[in-house]
């Protein structure tokens, strides 16, 4: 300690500013920089708030006295992750974040129902679906976060007219994940079996980029719209690209092979009524027959008189003597209606045939490698293969050139394949900073102890040789032992008897003034000159001593 203190007594006054100010600096320094480490230990509590969310949570975390961190707009806020979920709960306890809170059918468990209105009773079952809705939907696992919003309108009395449910769904998906299809159709049947009265084309889904999933339709059977349609299109497209690449992988390989395909599709509902009559299927349907007899009585060979007595019935065979003669007639009628074979056909030709259908191919060559020097050279496959290849697709894909349809098969050298890099431009904005700060502290560390430490401990390393050639010392040692002759020992005292330094010096031969030695590992010369400047008078009685011994 003292040694310091001399150390600091020995220098300029602005040495000695410049030296304070590098140290208070180092100090100040060196706490931030523990600061920053031990920001290395904060944890996520809570991120992609809402602005209110996050300054309710700072003004409960202030009252609780807990040391926090936000970071980016405030939207993500960080604790010592030692005490996340301590935080978490004492957070949830008092509802927090509130935005966050899906309520549920708990929203019935804490309510005194004595005063409550059939409104508000109606509201808070609306509430409560679309809570449970939302809860279910976002346990999809490309479901980040879920909204239902439901629309029941109540019927009114002494009205005729129904009102329909109506839901829209908004759903925020994780990352670059996406609802295939199926998935939509299950959400949309999901709310349909939840929600009373609604139908399916009062659904609608849409995501938070604004895309529209599913779209409600006035007509129920109208599933064509121009979203759907496409869908269909690019579903279409995709299975026969994977049906011609799966075909030539087996015997190209599966990373020399790309195909895409491009369709025309017809989406027109056409419903074509017709009725076929077939003559030669002619079947009896009817036949209808009538047959008439007639007898008419005709007069005798001599012949009679027309009279009223020849027209009585009898009278006439009584005049004649009993001769009976009658004209007779027959005939027949016959109808038959017959019922002609008749076809009736409805056609309805459904949405999503192809009209048009244009396939790309690009195949890469064959690679040979020479045995003997390694190297790999390039071939381009024949043209007899090529159009192999294109037969073989024409087959499996149902090419049909009365639509015109178009195929391409070209072979072309592939680039070589290499690993995507991770983009690291995130990590370097926001560790750049901080590897500064670092830098900065390291590089004043080293300043300080170049400027500061090191000049102290020289100095105290110095101090330490000088008294280690004191009586106990190397030179007193070599004296002591007979290898250095003529030397003695000097001590340097003042008026109160304290002994202030010791140095070697030659003892005195033949008359000659004693004449001090350098020690091998210290200057002890400069030592004593150093002593008689600051005390003349005890140097001049050493002297005196010496010579009355002598004498």
């Amino acid at each position: 300690m003292q040694v310091i203190i001399q150390f600091f007594k020995e220098m300029s006054p602005f040495r000695l500013a410049a030296t304070i100010g590098t140290i208070l600096t180092f100090v100040v320094l060196f706490v931030l920089f523990i600061s920053k480490v031990g920001d290395n230990e904060l944890a996520v509590l809570y991120s992609d708030l809402d602005l209110a969310d996050s300054g309710k949570i700072a003004e409960e975390l202030d009252k609780r006295k807990v040391s926090y961190s936000a970071v980016g707009d405030g939207s993500t806020i960080k604790v010592h992750k030692s005490i996340v979920s301590n935080t978490r709960l004492a957070l949830a306890q008092a509802g927090l974040p509130s935005s966050g809170a899906i309520v549920g059918y708990e929203i019935f468990d804490k309510e005194d129902s004595i005063g409550a209105t059939n409104f508000s009773q109606n509201v808070k079952l609306i509430r409560a679906l679309e809570g449970e809705l939302s809860r279910t939907i976002s346990a999809f696992e490309q479901v980040d976060k879920a909204r239902v919003h439901l629309v029941m309108p109540q019927r009114e009395i002494f009205s005729k007219e129904r009102l329909e449910a109506r839901a829209s769904v908004v759903l925020k998906f994780k990352g670059t994940k996406r609802l295939g299809k199926n998935e939509i159709d299950a959400i949309s049947h999901l709310v349909i079996s939840s929600v009373p009265d609604l139908e399916m084309k009062n659904i609608t889904i849409v995501d938070t980029k604004g895309r529209a999933l599913k779209i409600g339709s006035a007509d129920e059977g109208s599933d064509f719209s121009t979203g759907k349609n496409e869908e269909i299109k690019i579903l279409t497209e995709n299975r026969l690209r994977i049906v011609i690449e799966d075909l030539l992988a087996s015997t190209i390989g599966s990373k020399k092979v790309k195909a895409q395909v491009a369709v025309e599709m017809n989406f027109d509902r056409v419903v074509t009524n017709s009725e076929i009559y077939d003559p030669e299927g002619a079947v009896i349907r009817s036949t209808q027959t009538i047959d008439e007899n007639d007898k008419t009585p005709v007069s005798s060979v001599g012949g009679q008189d027309a009279s009223v007595a020849n027209n009585i019935p009898g009278g006439g065979d009584n005049a004649a003597g009993g001769g009976n003669q009658f004209a007779t007639s027959e005939k027949s009628d016959s109808t038959t209606n017959f019922e002609i074979s008749k076809t009736i056909k409805n056609h309805i030709s459904e949405s999503g045939l192809i009209t048009k259908m244009s396939i790309g191919i690009l195949i890469d060559g064959i690679y040979e490698t020479n045995k003997d020097t390694g190297e790999v050279t390039y071939k381009p496959r024949t043209q007899e293969e090529l159009d192999k290849i294109s037969n073989l697709v024409k087959v499996a894909v149902g090419f049909n050139e009365e639509r015109k349809d178009k195929i391409e098969v070209i072979n072309m050298k592939f680039a070589s394949e290499l690993e995507p890099l991770e983009d690291d431009s995130n990590w370097i904005k926001e560790e750049l900073p901080n590897l500064f700060q670092t830098l900065i502290v390291a590089i004043v560390v080293v300043l300080v102890l170049i400027t500061v430490i090191r000049p102290i401990a020289l100095k105290a390393f110095e101090v330490k040789k000088i008294n280690d050639a004191g009586p106990n010392g190397e030179v007193n040692e070599l004296i002591n032992s007979g290898m250095v002759s003529g030397m003695s020992q000097m001590t340097v005292m003042d008026a109160n008897g304290a002994m202030i330094s010791q140095a070697v010096v030659s003892a005195p031969v033949d008359g000659d003034v004693p004449k001090m030695q350098t020690s091998p590992k210290s200057n002890p010369i400069l030592k004593v000159n150093e002593i008689a400047d600051a005390n003349p008078q005890e140097l001049v009685n050493i002297l005196r001593k010496w010579l009355n011994e002598e004498s």
